[in-house]
């Protein structure tokens, strides 16, 4: 008999045998090895694909303030670097109602951070993070219900619309002010 001793580490369920059920083994016949040598070189094919995934992982996050606060807002503007002139006055007031300074928080735009992924979003410096106009689930693993708090690895996170739409809408102020006061207040 061979030694199944490694197979704890594979399969970590309980494995049950049923009486008059039949046990199937699967055995496997080795082909012979033959060896031969290449009538030309061997052609060395490069997976391009992994390698932009590692850059992309390893790109540096450019931040904008001094997240004083453990404090991180991530928005989506792909046409400036970070916000827009009149997104951030209304950032800048929105933050002013909950006791803070757009200067004491880290600000991310995610359309110009292609570093910003799934693998080291939730090592950002935050305690904070709210996310507008951003599909959560391209940055995080999960897709976060809008103007609902979201507690994940004791981290809270409060995602909505974009900064642009809810200047708009009295509605969507409502439901930001709201979440606001529960996460900040």
């Amino acid at each position: 008999m061979e030694d199944n001793s490694f197979l704890k580490f594979f399969i970590t369920e309980p494995v049950y045998h049923i009486q008059g059920e039949e046990i199937i083994q699967n055995k496997v016949e080795e082909p012979e090895m033959k060896i031969s040598k290449p009538e030309s070189e061997p052609e060395i094919i490069e997976e391009a694909p992994k390698e932009e995934i590692k850059e992309e992982i390893n790109q540096p996050i450019s931040i904008k303030g001094s997240n004083a606060k453990n404090v991180i807002i991530i928005v989506n503007e792909p046409e400036v670097e970070f916000i827009s002139d009149s997104n951030e006055d209304f950032l800048g007031k929105i933050l002013k109602a909950v006791k803070l300074d757009i200067k004491e928080v880290g600000l991310i735009n995610a359309a110009n951070n292609p570093g910003l992924n799934q693998h080291n979003s939730m090592d950002l410096e935050g305690s904070k993070f709210l996310l507008f106009g951003i599909e959560s689930a391209k940055i995080f693993k999960d897709n976060f219900p809008h103007y609902q708090i979201i507690e994940l690895e004791s981290k809270q996170f409060l995602s909505g619309n974009s900064l642009s739409e809810i200047a708009k809408d009295s509605e969507l102020k409502k439901l930001l002010w709201t979440a606001l006061q529960k996460l900040f207040l």
